[in-house]
């Protein structure tokens, strides 16, 4: 990468030239006027910035995440300055690093909705000072995820950016967060819209939700618009819905449950679905039932409904796994 000559305001700049204008502008409120109207004369004399500059600054941003260096000005200058005044010099570095902390993790909060994957996507292309950065604000459980999801030397490089970072500067933690999230957006803004809503969203949703939603969204439903009811409840399948599969499917099934979650699941179950699952399972695993049954006196209903839900899924991922065929067991009703 060849050295640019930049100064601070054409830096920055390149920066908001870089990010999405929405969140540029959200970046830009943050200055004082006379900033804004440095930046905003050096955009316009900039016009556009080659692909090198960009990465030049990009870098250089990287680089003070990583060493958590503190620009001379800013808030946390004055910051520093009151709680000095407040609580004495002795405290206010405990208290700036807890500040800063503070400011961190909420700067990363949008990502709290994003899984693992979602996550080692959006910064698999970053440098490993930001995605030190960013594990470092995430739950330990999802940073491990996204950690052991990066290649190997990267992982590692990671790793010991983790260990050996200070607290990054405020700034430099709010902009990468900016940045990453003008990327989230970009990505959402981009989605096609046919993909959000519509009848399989709803079934996606229903069939996850609990035996009281289902029966009550279905009832409205089949009451509002029949039409609209009826392919809802074509698209689904529920626990009541193992009546309807034939004796291979069911068996198929069957295996993929565990005894005590079909326990669970069979406690207030309609007579004729407990009789048909018994009778396709054999001596020795009715005798495992029998005594995970009596195993638990009482049960609560959010546990008899998890356990439903819990068969239902693995139904959907042997359907996904192309396995099983619920459309043919339609079919198999009618005939």
């Amino acid at each position: 990468m060849k050295d640019v000559k930049l100064t601070g305001v054409q830096k920055v700049a390149v920066l908001l030239m870089d990010l999405d204008p929405v969140v540029a502008s959200e970046v830009m409120s943050h200055f004082n006027e006379d900033e804004a109207q440095e930046v905003s004369a050096e955009i316009m004399r900039m016009k556009s910035a080659d692909p090198d500059t960009v990465d030049f600054v990009m870098a250089e941003l990287a680089a003070m995440v990583d060493s958590g260096r503190t620009p001379a000005r800013g808030g946390a200058h004055l910051a520093r300055r009151l709680i000095s005044g407040a609580f004495g010099e002795d405290k206010a570095g405990d208290v700036m690093e807890r500040a800063a902390g503070v400011l961190a993790g909420k700067a990363f909060e949008f990502l709290d909705t994003m899984d693992a994957t979602q996550i080692l996507a959006l910064i698999h292309e970053e440098t490993p000072q930001i995605q030190a950065v960013v594990l470092s604000n995430l739950d330990p459980r999802t940073a491990s995820a996204v950690l052991s999801g990066l290649d190997d030397p990267v992982r590692n490089g990671v790793a010991f950016r983790i260990a050996t970072m200070g607290t990054p500067s405020t700034e430099a933690v709010r902009v990468t967060a900016e940045i990453l999230k003008s990327r989230v957006s970009s990505v959402a803004t981009a989605r096609e819209q046919a993909a959000i809503g519509g009848v399989q969203s709803l079934v996606e949703i229903v069939n996850r939700a609990d035996s009281a939603t289902e029966r009550g969204v279905l009832e409205y439903m089949a009451a509002t618009d029949p039409e609209l009811g009826a392919e809802v409840r074509n698209l689904m399948f529920t626990f009541a819905d193992l009546l309807r599969l034939d004796d291979h499917a069911l068996q198929m099934v069957l295996r993929s449950i565990r005894m005590d979650v079909l326990a669970r699941a069979l406690r207030g179950a309609n007579p004729a679905l407990e009789q048909k699952i018994r009778r396709n399972m054999s001596s020795r695993n009715v005798v495992a039932l029998n005594e995970e049954s009596s195993a638990v006196s009482k049960l609560r209903t959010s546990e008899v409904e998890e356990a439903r839900g819990e068969v239902v899924r693995e139904v959907r991922a042997l359907e996904a796994a192309g396995e099983l065929d619920l459309s043919k067991q339609e079919e198999d009703e009618y005939v």
